[in-house]
């Protein structure tokens, strides 16, 4: 055991069940510090912390050990996940070494389990990058890659960049050239001389054809402070088989020391004119300028610093010609270094080209408008729309390699992606105008952008202006899980609301714990993107500079897992841990948070000392034994939730009453097994049960066996439906992680139903419910089917405890009190709107 290791990140990897694939990339998804610890704990079977498991990685390269007795040390399929977090997490120094020890260190290991998709690719391009080329060339015979990528390493291997012995131009440029020759495309050359490969590049094209009959093709290039490629990428304009072109060189401002590489572009052919914009906008503000001056039919774009290859146009130009229902199209790219390196950690070989978008220009801007001016991201969303309103077929996407995109170091986006991580700004980008485009979809919102009216979606302030955005102030911050589908967070957005509608100025921020973690990524929750479409909230970036006079933590565990302190940018007056659950679960004992850890990360981040707020005396208990230090505030339950108060009439169901229940969350171990649902829920015809849980975990739940006749399961349909339908509701006790206030309880109380719950709940629920022990739920449910006065009492109850502290009034002015602010002090900053540009472009 290594004791180097926090106690809670022990606990958590004995005891989370989580593939540790999905913890691998939501550790690199959030930038988590500890997540090192946990996945190698994961991978030594509770051993060791990162260190000593790399270390012990390292000696069994070194070893003779066979894959039986390798096993007792790692497990392969957690190893590989650590492997992976490491290729995501080079350093500024781009240091893949340790990644590419222990990609080795698991091929050792790994015998027949099955790993995820891209390992192979992985292992390959972290030794590359690590130098370990003799390995590389050993593995190939048997490396499981896909042919692009099998086509990646074996060029690289010939590259004469890296100075192996035997590496020679003519064999390394023949096996980079299969890319093109394997789809019939000419292949390329690279004379001799100065400068970089990159812009050197050339083809021996045949003579090109006749113009005549060829529609007119404008492209479009944007330009800044440009060297030498962009006299590459106009000649591999000019050297098109479709002669029939108008190239639009646009400089963005440049100052006029380029003055002489731009006149240069401009004069290699009568076709290239070169435009200058009056100020400093950004590439789309630039595409939407050249678009309304442009002749062509057809109109497409090539950034300044990428080379096409000679049949790019022609070859994207034949649907178009061939299908009038064909209204653009696309081709994918091969991404190289100026040196003619072709291999970025972690990424595919190939990808689509964004840049090479070509369509049939007034069909398409008649329709859509223009391009959105943002500083970056804005091709995507451009491309998305196209999709949305006219149809995925309505673009052909080839996927012919018929680019190069250099990678440059001064690129817009490579400071934004890495393996496994995006910037904050271009997730919240893309979840803006994707939540415009399902509106748009819908019939209820235009697909027209006309950049110089009111913004059609919100977009983060450093989208629309260039450079560092300013801080901005809100009265409360939210740091919560806002993703669907997480029955702990259920109903947050209301809290959001309400803060609103009283009149504090909003803003949320994703947090997510690492019990919920997914492999992929996910949006928030709809009704979250609604609030702020409405300019009713702001999502803040953890990036990027806001002060609130109030940061509320709705989880201790979203903060199990610290953020590099200098990535937090977000500062408070006040700052409020919610703690709904204790420190330590009930059976075990296990910490599933560290209530001083916690404190220290909240600190480190936000850089203020942190209050807790417990849902009950209880949780206030457990704080302080698990070495709480910093204030503890009285305790309160805190949400909000909608009351569906109604005089009682008698029983939904009539005669046969009607119970359910919901709830069946991870983790698996708290999912109920069909026994315990037997002892909860009525097997009999006289009563109508019904499980709202999707069909697979209901599957999982059953266990090939059939389930009661009298039982109906419904998947997962509307929760406000499915309550107002029951009678009574009876709740699943989440064991291993500890009681907390029940999304699913809370609701059913709310819609008049009858709780019947265990009493580990009670100290939240109080009378609101009634609490199985010495009687069995089907007990309670039969003596309250025939006594409708005691029914009708409880539901009053339960009515009366939503109306108190869940109230919105109850919530608003608690919130207010938190953050210092009488009701009639709060005022909407409109600067907490417009650091999105909800309003103004």
């Amino acid at each position: 055991m290594d004791e180097s290791v926090p106690q809670y990140v022990r606990d958590l990897a004995a005891n989370l069940q989580k593939n540790s694939l999905a913890l691998a990339d939501a550790v690199l998804r959030y930038d988590s510090v500890e997540g090192l610890d946990l996945i190698a704990l994961m991978a030594t079977h509770g051993r060791m912390g990162y260190r000593r498991t790399l270390e012990s990685a390292q000696q069994l390269l070194d070893s003779d050990l066979s894959v039986k007795s390798a096993r007792e040390l790692f497990d392969p399929l957690a190893l590989s996940a650590l492997a992976r977090l490491l290729a995501g997490r080079p350093g500024d120094e781009l240091d893949f070494s340790e990644s590419a020890d222990l990609h080795r260190a698991v091929r050792l290991v790994r015998g027949d389990v099955n790993l995820s998709f891209d390992a192979g690719r992985l292992e390959a391009q972290t030794n590359l990058a690590a130098g370990n080329f003799d390995y590389v060339e050993g593995i190939l015979p048997v490396l499981d890659v896909d042919d692009d990528t099998r086509w990646m390493v074996e060029t690289e291997l010939l590259n004469p960049i890296y100075g192996r012995p035997g590496s020679r131009m003519v064999p390394w440029l023949e096996s980079f050239n299969r890319l093109f020759q394997a789809d019939g495309l000419l292949p390329i050359s690279i004379p001799a001389g100065d400068g970089e490969p990159f812009d050197r590049i050339t083809t021996n094209a045949p003579d090109m054809v006749s113009a005549v009959d060829q529609p007119l093709v404008t492209i479009i290039m944007s330009t800044f402070e440009p060297d030498g490629s962009l006299r590459g990428a106009v000649q591999s304009l000019l050297k098109q088989t479709w002669r029939n072109l108008e190239i639009l060189v646009v400089d963005d401002c440049s100052p006029s020391a380029f003055d002489a590489i731009l006149h240069e572009a401009e004069a290699l052919d009568d076709r290239v004119e070169l435009l200058r914009m009056s100020h400093n906008g950004g590439t789309y503000k630039i595409r939407n300028f050249a678009m309304a001056r442009a002749k062509g039919e057809f109109v497409g774009f090539q950034d300044s610093d990428d080379w096409s290859h000679p049949e790019r146009i022609e070859r994207q130009m034949a649907p178009l010609l061939e299908r009038d229902e064909c209204l653009a199209s696309m081709s994918r790219a091969v991404r190289v270094t100026s040196d003619m390196r072709s291999r970025l950690v972690g990424y595919g070989t190939l990808r689509q080209n964004a840049s090479s978008l070509l369509f049939r220009r007034r069909h398409v801007l008649a329709k859509l408008g223009g391009y959105d001016e943002v500083r970056k991201a804005a091709d995507s969303e451009f491309i998305h729309r196209i999709e949305t309103v006219f149809g995925e077929e309505s673009i052909e996407v080839f996927r012919l390699p018929l680019a190069l995109v250099q990678l440059t170091g001064g690129s817009l986006s490579r400071s934004d992606f890495r393996f496994g991580w995006h910037h904050g700004a271009r997730v919240a980008y893309r979840e803006a105008y994707s939540y415009w485009h399902k509106l748009i979809e819908r019939g209820q919102e235009s697909p027209f952008l006309d950049p110089s009216a009111e913004r059609r979606f919100v977009a983060p302030m450093r989208f629309l202006n260039k450079g560092e955005p300013a801080s901005v102030e809100c009265d409360v911050l939210l740091v919560s899980d806002w993703r669907s589908g997480i029955g702990r967070y259920f109903g947050a957005a209301r809290e959001v609301e309400a803060l609103s509608e009283a009149g504090l100025s909003m803003a949320v921020t994703q947090a997510e714990s690492i019990r919920f973690s997914l492999r992929r990524r996910e949006a928030p929750t709809e009704s979250i993107m609604e609030l702020r479409a409405s300019g009713m909230t702001k999502i803040a970036l953890w990036s990027e500079g806001l002060h609130a006079r109030l940061v509320m933590i709705r989880d201790p565990e979203l903060l199990n897992f610290s953020r590099a302190v200098d990535t937090v940018k977000l500062r408070a007056d006040r700052l409020v841990m919610v703690a709904g659950y204790p420190c330590r679960t009930p059976e075990s004992g296990w910490l599933t948070y560290d209530p001083a850890l916690v404190e220290k990360h909240a600190f480190d981040m936000f850089g203020i000392e942190p209050e807790w707020l417990p849902a009950h005396s209880g949780i206030a208990d457990s704080l302080r034994a698990g070495g709480a230090a910093c204030p503890i505030l009285a305790p309160r339950s805190v949400g909000v939730v909608p009351l569906r108060r109604k005089p009682f009439t008698g029983l939904r169901g009539a005669g046969r009453p009607i119970v359910g229940t919901t709830g069946f969350e991870h983790p698996p171990k708290d999912r109920p097994s069909l026994e315990s649902l037997r002892e909860l829920l009525p097997d009999h015809d006289k009563y109508d049960v019904r499980i709202r849980a999707s069909a697979e975990v209901v599957d999982k739940v059953r266990n090939g066996e059939r389930l009661p006749p009298n039982w109906l399961v419904l998947d997962e349909n509307d929760p406000s439906e499915f309550f107002g339908q029951l009678d009574f509701f009876v709740g699943v006790r989440m064991r291993s992680w500890g009681s907390e206030l029940s999304w699913a309880a809370i609701e059913a109380i709310a819609h008049g139903c009858v709780a019947i719950l265990d009493p580990a709940y009670e100290e939240h629920f109080g009378a609101a419910a009634i609490y199985t022990g010495s009687r069995s739920a089907r007990d309670i449910i039969d003596q309250l089917t025939n006594n409708p006065v005691e029914f009708s009492r409880q539901q009053e109850r339960g009515y009366d405890f939503c109306a108190g502290e869940l109230s919105r009034e109850s919530y608003s002015r608690f919130m207010m009190t938190l953050a210092g602010l009488a009701p009639q002090d709060s005022t909407v900053r409109d600067s907490a709107h417009q650091a999105e540009g909800s309003n103004q472009s």
